[in-house]
């Protein structure tokens, strides 16, 4: 792992830079994406900047630790760059840069084409305050049922305000190790034990240095013994005593995370945030229920966002070019503006998804933004939010502003972060991923992302407040799943109440029990609103039904599909499937594809019904409806239909298939 020390004058004095521009936004490479299926490409669109002297272009795999060598190289006027060898399927990760002498300009993107959906995302860990679990035990388990139905397995264990940090992490590593490859994620609910470390002022004030709170000591797992040492650092210098650093006072030395972490962390922690007027457990309560309305998107969001920046270039460092890098690729490039952070987020109808406010700060304030007591005058309508200023970086204080927009009843925010030291990244976002992968990438950025400018690169400090298995672009749930057996007890019969959202179609999981690993037994999105199990597991059955549809974000195009909507089980008895016919999927083929004004459609066999085609676009909207003839081939016109992708659907009785459609 790259380690840079910072010294304090270089926090206070950042050198000169020879460069006329002086705006954060000056650093960034405001990208969208545009993408095509039928001959597949992706196009990265960015803001013109003719100032620089021009461009080079990068790509790698998700994951991958190095950029390699440029995929292109640009002159200074072009706009935008045409990736020919994009796959269906797959996904990249772009890195425009732009130059002029030894300034860079930097955007970031993570990028595909109809990206297949994730059925499972791994094994999530709530460890819960065990003084607030018996009042939220509702709340709890509806949330674990959210979970659920967004395809992770869910754990619980709950400890004590009053228990070491080391025991707290072992009940973490104990899962881990039973489950190495598929635990991802860890929610603090509560008062969690919090770690310290270090000998650090990440917001440059003397009177701050010290240790400071440290969430990720528990995404550290792997091989860690003797990483975190408690008999090196001694610093008293700190105003407040929880920032002073001794040996053997159970706070740690190091400023760094020692190695790559492993587990994404979340905190949700309502401890000493009483300029709200309630209580802890209140607080948490108003939590679960916004974070449950978000997710069955009862909550309806704008894709907007909005930069309320009083620091501004801050010689190179530019705090807020964070966000002017991030937000295009997630919001699209007409939809984030500079604003005041509670004048924009107070007015919508709909919250926004996004917003940044910095300003000079205090544990409770941010200059020009606001303070904890401004969450409390009315409604604050965002989902992520990213704050940045001093001192409040710092967590673990009493009303936290970094706190207090998840703490804040009228406030419909549900994460947040200290973003400017260092740099975050949240574009992967844009496709689907969840803000705790945000969260450990930044984490573990050793200048990846970062490569120029961005101080306290690995520093102990970096944390996400809210759940970390939150993601953009939520769905409408389906609603009332209801079964019967038929074919004498062999079948499985499911129907359901259609999501009000435009879909694709719905996919049907199963498991063994309602809390079990859930598989998808549906192929292809179903069309309709039944679905028939022909091969049910014997035993204890459950069901869940999740929407699907193709999102085209301003990243790229992927499967996105709804929360789960669960069924009660059913008992399967020992079956002797001798005799009982399987419904055979309908066989059919269209051509031309791509096609322009007229399609044929080959229907060799029909069980007597008379078939009905349906042609619906990527949204799930449907666009055509008719009646086919009893020939096995016949004509369709498509003229009415512009450029794009489409399904066609073919119902036949209890025979349904689907094709893809190109439309050029």
């Amino acid at each position: 792992m790259k380690k840079i020390n910072y010294t304090l004058a270089a926090i206070f004095l950042c050198a000169s830079i020879g460069f006329a521009q002086n705006k954060p936004a000056d650093l960034t490479v405001q990208m969208w994406v545009e993408t095509n299926a039928s001959v597949p490409f992706i196009k990265l669109n960015w803001v013109a900047d003719s100032s620089f002297l021009g461009y080079k272009i990068y790509r790698k795999a998700k994951g991958a630790v190095s950029w390699g060598t440029a995929k292109a190289t640009l002159l200074k006027n072009a706009i935008s760059w045409t990736d020919s060898s994009a796959k269906v399927g797959e996904a990249y990760e772009y890195y425009v840069r732009r130059a002029v002498g030894s300034t860079t300009a930097s955007g970031f993107v993570y990028s595909g084409i109809e990206v297949p959906p994730i059925d499972f995302r791994g094994r999530m860990l709530i460890v819960a305050d065990n003084t607030v679990t018996d009042s939220l035990k509702n709340e709890i388990d509806r949330f674990a049922m959210d979970l659920r139905g967004d395809g992770w397995m869910v754990h619980q264990v709950n400890v004590s305000p009053n228990d070491k940090v080391d025991t707290v992490k072992q009940k973490i590593i104990d899962l881990y190790n039973q489950y190495p490859k598929e635990l991802k994620t860890v929610l603090l609910l509560g008062r969690i034990p919090v770690p310290y470390s270090g000998d650090i002022a990440p917001d440059g004030h003397p009177d701050h240095k010290g240790a400071w709170p440290t969430d990720g000591y528990y995404g550290d797992v792997f091989d860690y013994d003797g990483n975190w040492t408690d008999y090196i650092k001694k610093t008293t210098v700190a105003s407040r005593s929880e920032n002073r650093n001794v040996p053997g006072d159970g706070k740690f030395d190091q400023d760094y995370f020692p190695t790559e972490l492993e587990l994404e962390i979340g905190r949700v922690d309502m401890a000493k945030m009483t300029a709200f007027g309630e209580t802890e457990i209140q607080l948490l309560k108003h939590y679960l229920d916004k974070n449950h309305d978000y997710r069955k998107h009862i909550t309806l969001t704008e894709s907007k966002a909005i930069i309320d920046d009083n620091f501004g270039y801050m010689g190179g460092e530019a705090f807020a070019s964070n966000a002017w890098r991030n937000f295009p690729v997630l919001v699209g490039k007409d939809n984030y503006v500079a604003a005041d952070y509670f004048g924009t987020l107070r007015n919508p109808t709909n919250p926004y998804t996004w917003s940044y406010g910095t300003g000079g700060g205090w544990y409770t304030s941010a200059s020009g933004v606001g303070n904890t007591d401004s969450f409390n005058v009315g409604p604050t309508n965002g989902i992520f939010t990213l704050l940045f200023g001093s001192y409040f970086g710092d967590w673990d204080s009493d009303n936290n502003f970094l706190r207090a927009p998840l703490a804040a009843p009228q406030s419909t925010c549900l994460t947040n972060a200290w973003v400017g030291r260092p740099w975050w990244t949240f574009h992967h976002m844009g496709l689907g991923e969840n803000i705790g992968y945000s969260a450990i990438v930044s984490q573990n950025n050793d200048g990846i992302y970062s490569p120029q400018y961005s101080f306290f690169l690995q520093y102990i400090h970096i944390a996400l407040m809210g759940d970390p298995s939150l993601r953009m672009f939520p769905i409408d749930p389906v609603n009332a799943v209801s079964l019967n057996k038929s074919h004498g007890g062999a079948f499985v019969d499911l129907s359901w109440d259609a999501s009000t959202d435009a879909v694709l179609g719905y996919h049907i999981y199963r498991s063994d029990s309602l809390f079990g690993k859930y598989e998808r037994i549906s192929k292809n999105p179903v069309n309709g609103t039944t679905y028939t199990d022909a091969r049910p597991n014997k035993g204890n059955t459950c069901y869940m039904v999740r929407a699907a549809r193709i999102e085209q974000s301003p990243s790229g195009s992927y499967y996105n599909m709804s929360e789960g909507t669960f069924t009660t089980a059913i008992q399967i008895d020992s079956v002797d499937w001798q005799g009982i016919t399987t419904p055979q999927t309908l066989a059919f083929s269209i051509y031309p594809n791509p096609a322009q004004s007229i399609l044929n459609v080959y229907l060799p066999e029909r069980n007597g019904s008379i078939p009905v085609l349906r042609i619906v676009d990527a949204t799930g909207r449907l666009v055509s409806e008719q009646n086919l003839t009893n020939a096995a081939l016949q004509q369709i016109s498509i003229a009415n239909l512009s450029q794009g992708i489409y399904i066609v659907k073919i119902s036949n009785g209890e025979q349904v298939a689907l094709s893809k459609l190109v439309v050029n």
